[in-house]
């Protein structure tokens, strides 16, 4: 099944330019840094890669300037700690059930610590709480596909930069058979429950309206930008689309919310938000 961890950030040194680049980085040091086999099983590449991450922020500067989510939570008002840096919240999606307790555990000897790089241009953080939300099955989405009422549409929100990729060219756009089809590849590579929908995509749905704007989402070191797009997109079906076909895409669109959508997932992109009717 999915998991879904979530991870509590006090920004101690520095705010780089690049600030998901580092917060990459620094996320997998923290889970790689002492078991090296958990570190491989993250890295892995395209499809199967199993880690996505979205990150949010508890100050509009913060969010803004990085293009992040505006988190609508302060968990450090629990914690009846005073903190001075930016607040930043991350989301550990993993498609792979097996390496939830690895990572819980692995994440949970930092708390209270500071780590990262504290030289100039560097990136350090306190880690201030970490904890498991619930999150549906593989087997719950599948049945999802069987019981659940046939959607009219889907609409999708992008709040953060994607790209969409096919024969390993980015699209800043939400073509559907792009979207969809990746969606699909995915759910297969780590569900026991395997759709097959990819020739059924191009004959029934369509991208009934969008609207998109680009945004540039620095992803590497050297401060080069990457182009993607946010905002939304409402995909229809053509009348001759099956209810189980409406239904096993509604299941995708749910899992959506966890694997997110297009490239470099683990760098934030890609995140999603799904609304199905």
């Amino acid at each position: 099944m999915p998991a879904l961890i979530e991870l509590h950030l006090e920004v101690t040194h520095g705010l780089p330019q690049v600030l998901p680049y580092y917060l990459h980085g620094l996320i997998h040091k923290l889970l790689g840094g002492q078991d090296t086999e958990l570190g491989r099983a993250l890295h892995g590449g395209g499809v199967k890669k199993p880690l996505a991450l979205s990150w949010a922020a508890t100050d509009e500067a913060t969010a803004a300037t990085w293009l992040l989510d505006r988190s609508p939570v302060r968990p450090w008002q629990r914690l009846k700690t005073k903190t001075k840096g930016p607040h930043l919240v991350c989301q550990l999606r993993l498609l792979d059930e097996g390496l939830a307790p690895r990572v819980l555990d692995q994440l949970a000897r930092f708390l209270g610590q500071e780590f990262g790089e504290s030289h100039p241009g560097g990136l350090a953080v306190l880690v201030r709480a970490v904890a498991a939300k619930p999150c549906p099955t593989y087997a719950e989405l599948w049945a999802k596909a069987d019981e659940a009422p046939a959607p009219a549409e889907i609409k999708l929100s992008f709040t953060s930069p994607t790209t969409v990729s096919a024969s390993g060219q980015g699209w800043p756009l939400p073509i559907p058979r792009y979207v969809w089809n990746g969606l699909e590849r995915r759910w297969n590579a780590f569900s026991p429950y395997p759709f097959d929908l990819r020739s059924w995509w191009e004959t029934h749905l369509v991208c009934k309206n969008y609207k998109a704007q680009q945004a540039l989402h620095p992803a590497s070191r050297r401060e080069s930008k990457e182009p993607g797009f946010t905002g939304w997109a409402r995909f229809a079906f053509i009348e001759e689309a099956t209810a189980h076909q409406r239904r096993q895409t509604a299941a995708l669109a749910t899992f959506a919310e966890y694997a997110g959508v297009g490239e470099n997932r683990a760098f934030g992109w890609g995140v999603v938000r799904a609304k199905v009717r």
